[in-house]
């Protein structure tokens, strides 16, 4: 943690973006840190994490968030099933798949994705 903090007081502004803490495998561990981080008070140093609601996440970052942007589940499935579909139907390595496939692997993948 020294040498970070060493490190972003090199430079003249940090970002650091933490994404997906929800799959964080040592999840308690990394808000401890992340908590220690944000202890140093460094005016240079700008924190982005994103995670789904996760009750130990929200309680831990409630006194860090400045800025909170909730994401609309049903938005971001509409991305991944333009993304999907595009990605079915453009791409060659399923040029030889039938229009079933595609739609079973497109429906399977939608309705899985839950915002994710």
């Amino acid at each position: 943690m020294l040498t970070l903090r060493s490190i972003v007081g090199s430079f003249k502004d940090v970002y650091i973006v933490f994404d997906a803490l929800d799959e964080c495998n040592n999840r308690s561990g990394f808000l401890e840190r992340l908590t220690e981080i944000h202890g140093w008070g460094l005016d240079k140093l700008h924190l982005l994490a994103t995670s789904r609601k996760e009750r130990d996440i929200e309680e831990t970052l409630r006194h860090m968030v400045t800025h909170r942007v909730p994401m609309d589940e049903s938005l971001v499935d509409s991305d991944i099933l333009v993304h999907v579909s595009t990605t079915l139907n453009h791409d060659h390595k399923f040029k030889t798949w039938s229009g079933d496939e595609k739609q079973m692997i497109e429906t399977t993948l939608i309705e899985g994705a839950h915002g994710m």
